[in-house]
């Protein structure tokens, strides 16, 4: 989470290659995929849809809806 948040694409492609789970959350729901959107990484967040199939509807739990 810390490398999609920082937007360490080569970093998130090596851990998703050595088969870390990247639809993984943290203590308060949140994923690499809601980080990297946070920081404006779109890239990390392409990488994560389209060749992580993490899920997309995950929500943290600041999301009130």
């Amino acid at each position: 989470m810390f490398s999609a948040a920082k937007g360490d694409l080569d970093a998130v492609f090596r851990l998703h290659l050595c088969g870390m789970d990247m639809g993984l959350h943290d203590y308060d729901g949140r994923t690499a995929l809601h980080l990297a959107a946070c920081e404006g990484h779109y890239e990390i967040v392409e990488y994560l849809l389209m060749q992580c199939g993490v899920h997309h509807l995950f929500k943290d739990r600041y999301c009130h809806n």
